[in-house]
Parts: structure tokens; sequence; C-alpha cells
């Protein structure tokens, strides 16, 4: 239902991959059965639930105590910057075959 002036024709490259963000089983769920792939929430851990849950109840105090230096890495990458790569080939092998910064 777009007017000619809008439309751009055919895609020489085809029809784009179309990838679905999942934080959630039903969501995850869905991504798998519909999605060319799924991106997920870089801070989906157990720790980040905890932490979730004092940020909704405003305990900012109580949340920079429990941020330790595992909490840190299990966020983050932390190494020398020509070694992000590797580091990151090291933490995740094949199963993630792109990020986002």
């Amino acid at each position: 239902m777009c007017p000619d002036f809008f439309n751009p024709g055919p895609n020489p490259h085809g029809n784009p991959p179309i990838f679905l963000a999942a934080v959630g089983e039903r969501m995850t769920a869905v991504a798998s059965r519909v999605a060319d792939g799924m991106l997920c929430h870089s801070f989906t851990t157990e720790t980040y639930l905890q932490l979730s849950t004092l940020s909704r109840g405003q305990q900012w105090a109580e949340m920079g105590t429990l941020i330790t230096d595992d909490v840190l890495d299990a966020f983050s990458i932390s190494s020398a910057p020509a070694e992000v790569a590797a580091t990151v080939r090291q933490r995740y092998g094949d199963i993630v075959d792109r990020i986002s910064l």
C-alpha cells in the first residue's frame, strides 16, 4: 500500500535478514520460530536480575556494593585494546557471530 512515489522497487540484494531482540522465555521462543537471528540483551544474567530488582526498589547504595569485579566481567570484556578480539573469541567461541558496541 505504498504510493509509487515512495516505492523504491525490488531490492537487488534480496530481503534483509530479520533479527528479533529477546529477553525472557516467550520472546526467545518467538525469535527461534520466526526470525533469522536473535539479539540477546547483554545484561541477562542471574546477577543482573538481582540488580534489576534493587533498581526497581531504588536501592542504589546496596546495588553498588554488589557490583564486584566478577559482576563487571560478566557485562564487559576487560583486556588490553589489542587483545579484545581474542578475548571475545575465547569467551564466546562460535556461539556469537557479531557484537555491538
